[in-house]
């Protein structure tokens, strides 16, 4: 049955491409082209996003630049890989989402970019159960492609202990190097800050794009997230990342219906999978603190 939604899944999402086109992907390799020709790639803005004009940071931390080389068909890659991952740990529901909603699936051929990122966060968050460090280290890889992978930070240092804290950090550190020893901080937050009005500017003229525009609310996600150091179990730690997230998504008003690809996987494993086994790697929740734990000793 899963091999026919999967394969049922792949047609559909072959059968969307060429009928429309959206830029985030286009906007990554402009962004490449930028760096790898001696420039900053988070000075100025891109012809090639539409509306025109926008900068890097309107999404992306430094390791976007190389991660959508591939184009598209790396879209294409991870969304099947995804659903691999959603059939292994019999999340059959969120399969049946993932695999059929129609933008879901339209976007993986028009240019979204939240399919790779979704995987390699999924994954990422799988291995912290059985591989700690590397299910960390990974992590820190999909923050820096894209940061809404910090949500899942701090319960993933409290789930992973001294070991995974310091292999996030050493991590993230060596991911955003371009940036903390060439291209400078400030001129980041600079594209940050002009990323974030054209947000607001976009949001207004898209009435019911899924999000509603109270700054308030979406920067409580810190509160939460911050709350995160509480959590003792693997379930525990996916779901309250993914509060953060939906929290942040639910209060913006740029939010669409192609940003919920990352977090539904992941919550979705966590509610169907719940600390039961998974199988083939036969741990329960929790156990990535112990295995962290010793790790160090």
């Amino acid at each position: 049955m899963a091999t026919g939604i999967i394969l049922t899944s792949i047609a559909l999402r072959l059968a969307f491409a060429g009928l429309a086109h959206t830029d985030p992907i286009d906007l990554a390799q402009a962004a490449a082209q930028r760096a790898f020709a001696g420039a900053n790639p988070y000075i100025g803005t891109y012809d090639v996003s539409v509306p025109s004009g926008i900068p890097y940071t309107y999404n992306y931390g430094p390791l976007g630049l190389i991660w959508w080389l591939p184009g598209e068909p790396l879209e294409l890659v991870a969304s099947v890989g995804t659903m691999v991952l959603l059939t292994s740990a019999g999340a059959w529901v969120t399969l049946a989402a993932y695999a059929g909603l129609p933008t879901w699936v339209a976007y993986t051929t028009w240019g979204g970019n939240d399919y790779s990122v979704g995987f390699l966060l999924l994954g990422s968050l799988i291995l912290i159960r059985v591989r700690p460090v590397i299910g960390v280290i990974g992590l820190a890889a999909a923050a820096a492609i894209k940061p809404y992978a910090l949500a899942w930070f701090v319960p993933a240092i409290a789930l992973t202990g001294i070991a995974g804290a310091i292999a996030l950090v050493v991590s993230s550190l060596a991911f955003w190097a371009p940036v903390i020893l060439w291209w400078g901080p400030t001129t980041v937050l600079a594209s940050m800050q002009q990323a974030e009005g054209l947000h607001a500017t976009f949001g207004q003229s898209r009435t019911g794009a899924g999000g509603m525009d109270i700054p308030i609310l979406r920067w409580s996600a810190v509160l939460l997230e911050a709350a995160g150091i509480l959590v003792s179990t693997w379930k525990g730690a996916l779901l309250l990342g993914s509060g953060v997230y939906a929290l942040f998504l639910l209060f913006s008003p740029w939010t669409h219906l192609g940003y919920w690809v990352t977090v539904v996987p992941v919550a979705g494993v966590a509610i169907e999978l719940g600390n039961k086994a998974w199988p083939r790697i036969g741990t329960e929740g929790g156990e990535g603190r112990r295995a962290a734990s010793q790790a160090v000793h």
